[in-house]
């Protein structure tokens, strides 16, 4: 799967210390998120399931952001 070998080990002992709940990340330094879960599922789904209005057979990221109003590097990301 590529996955470097401390990686692996990193899980490993996660998992044996913690069980399940070692799997999830904790949370990281930084600002925190700007948009909510169920935002970026939208978009997601809107992706994946719709077409846009102009005919055209893909999104492009300034169509998808236009249409959810969100910004184009959020929906880049």
């Amino acid at each position: 799967m590529g996955l470097s070998n401390a990686t692996v080990g990193k899980w490993r002992t996660r998992y044996r210390l913690q069980g399940i709940e070692g799997s999830h990340d904790k949370l990281r330094p930084g600002q925190p998120r700007t948009h909510a879960d169920e935002r970026v599922a939208e978009v997601i789904n809107t992706a994946l399931q719709t077409r846009p209005p102009d005919g055209s057979t893909h999104w492009s990221v300034r169509t998808m952001a236009k249409h959810t109003s969100v910004s184009k590097s959020t929906v880049h990301r």
